[in-house]
């Protein structure tokens, strides 16, 4: 019996302290795929012939992830179902519509976070972050494609860590970009969806 009050008073300290008893304490790994929505922007936007004379300023501001699979994950505190993805990057100047459809204007020293959350009812917390390293990004399919490396220390203890990040983005606003390509308009940015097709997904 009084093993049993000693336990139950265990799980209340725990408890107290915002530790889930039987939640696990080892960072998340495996294999994730979500699905994205969101928008990247362009500052200045991108012109049909006219490259740019500065730094083309290239940001997503907090995209969606949702429509989560992680049925390949173990560890981490809680099931991912959810996140948002951060992108801060330049592309140099001499940027043009042509150049960025056809990878030619490349991404310098992008910056990446994703943030993957639980959301139960009306709470969210957050599960793990990530900031994938060495950060490719190339035209593919219907949008662009992008690859890096989740570091990992000397401890283990990064979630995911070693493992790569991917992520295709396909363009929604598809009439925008062709125009752009065209001759007959500017693009200051591009529409991605779930919906769309667009993912991202964490594996070994």
């Amino acid at each position: 019996m009084r093993k049993l009050v000693a336990f139950a008073a265990g799980v209340v300290a725990l408890a107290s302290l915002g530790i889930a008893a039987g939640a696990s304490t080892t960072p998340p790994t495996g294999t994730l795929s979500c699905g994205t929505t969101g928008t990247v922007t362009f500052k200045p936007a991108l012109t049909p012939t006219t490259p740019a004379k500065k730094p083309t300023s290239v940001k997503i501001h907090k995209a969606a992830v949702d429509t989560c699979d992680s049925g390949g994950v173990a560890g981490g505190k809680a099931t991912i179902n959810g996140g948002s993805i951060v992108l801060n990057a330049k592309i140099a100047p001499g940027a043009d519509c042509q150049a960025v459809a056809a990878g030619t204007a490349m991404l310098a020293n992008p910056v990446l976070t994703l943030k993957l959350t639980n959301t139960t009812g009306s709470k969210t917390e957050t599960v793990a972050v990530v900031k994938p390293t060495n950060l490719v990004v190339m035209p593919q399919g219907a949008g662009f494609h992008a690859t890096g490396t989740l570091p990992q220390t000397k401890a283990m203890n990064k979630p995911f860590g070693g493992e790569t990040f991917e992520t295709q983005i396909n363009v929604d606003n598809l009439s925008d970009f062709a125009g752009c390509l065209g001759g007959t308009n500017n693009v200051d940015h591009i529409d991605f969806s779930t919906a769309g097709g667009s993912t991202l997904s964490i594996h070994p």
